[in-house]
């Protein structure tokens, strides 16, 4: 059983079978919240302006962002493929963490606070413990579905 609220949404605006959303969406709907946060990039792989060396740096191993640092690096992006975005309280530094904390699969655990993932130019599964920002995910968006975190996450 989880220990604390976890919200797990997917948000699935497309047209035409093509998906409208991309990082920059998100960021700017949880604009009033980003300030809070530093962020780990883990496994990018992006269309845009000069991102192949950064893409290629968080496949060897995980990338440090200041929430500034991020939103210029979402403008630069044309379409996100894959890739993980995990907010930790900004207080926190990368030698702070455990490295079971990036892992996905304990964000139950971790503490970090909200976790954006790109799934195959398909959906951005978005997880945080924070009601006020899984309300404003759903509001912000039009097809954004809940699951069960139980499923998600296990016990």
């Amino acid at each position: 059983m989880l220990k604390r609220n976890v919200y797990v949404l997917s948000i699935r605006d497309s047209t035409e079978g093509v998906l409208r959303v991309d990082l920059k969406d998100i960021l700017h709907a949880l604009r009033s919240y980003i300030g809070r946060w530093t962020w780990c990039v883990r496994g990018l792989d992006a269309a845009g302006e000069d991102l192949g060396e950064f893409c290629d740096l968080t496949e060897k191993a995980p990338v440090w962002l200041s929430s500034q640092e991020l939103l210029a690096l979402s403008q630069r992006i044309e379409q996100t493929i894959e890739g993980a975005f995990l907010a930790f309280p900004e207080r926190l530094s990368e030698v702070d963490l455990d490295e079971s904390e990036l892992e996905l699969g304990r964000f139950p655990e971790s503490r970090s606070e909200l976790v954006i993932v790109a799934v195959d130019s398909s959906c951005f599964d978005v997880y945080t413990k924070d009601l006020d920002c899984a309300d404003v995910i759903r509001q912000s968006f039009k097809d954004v579905r809940s699951h069960d975190p139980q499923l998600v996450f296990g016990s």
